[in-house]
């Protein structure tokens, strides 16, 4: 593997990963300064638009540069197909989000988030995190600890257990949220999911 094709792809990988990494944990971290009122919603929406391409080029960049990277290593184990089910759901979750982000924008400033709104952008807020961290855990992994792991002896079970789970919250969420009025206003009277 020690070849100028394999360097030169793992240079791509590793830049498209800052790229695509970067702009997720700034996205994030707006995301948190908007729900303790440190940012309106609208300014977390505007980064959110920009992130969101860099978000799509690195991963772009990431699946792009994988998919050789992974011919060259010559085999798939257990914990590769982990990785690969994390990437694609990365790839899901960024559509996801993408609708999440059309409905926000919908809202008027200083008008309440509905509850079901907020718990989706919670939820997929939290897909990411698994998404990103997991693959970046994995090829760190692969990289410096051990090149062959044939833990789980059983990945398809732990990808249908993950897909499952995400599955069931949604609509568990759904079930919950969707029709629940918005919080009552606090002592400053804002409510909960209020963007000031």
């Amino acid at each position: 593997m020690d070849t100028t094709l394999f360097f030169a792809l793992l240079l791509i990988h590793i830049v498209s990963l800052v790229v695509g990494f970067g702009a997720v944990l700034v996205m994030d971290f707006f995301g948190l300064f908007w729900m303790f009122r440190k940012r309106t919603l609208t300014e977390f929406l505007g980064v959110a638009d920009i992130s969101q391409i860099l978000v799509w080029l690195g991963w772009g960049g990431l699946t792009a540069s994988g998919v050789p990277l992974l011919f060259l290593k010559g085999y798939v184990d257990s914990l590769i197909i982990l990785k690969i089910f994390l990437v694609a759901l990365l790839g899901i979750n960024g559509l996801f989000l993408h609708s999440i982000k059309k409905d926000a924008w919908k809202i008027g400033e200083g008008e309440k988030v509905p509850p079901f709104l907020f718990f989706r952008m919670v939820l997929s807020t939290c897909v990411s995190m698994l998404g990103w961290w997991g693959a970046l855990a994995i090829g760190f992994y692969h990289s410096h600890v051990e090149h062959v792991v044939p833990w789980p002896p059983s990945p398809w079970s732990w990808v249908a257990i993950l897909g499952g789970l995400i599955v069931i919250v949604y609509f568990a969420g759904k079930l919950v949220f969707k029709k629940s009025p918005p919080l009552p206003a606090g002592p400053s009277g804002n409510g909960l999911y209020r963007n000031q």
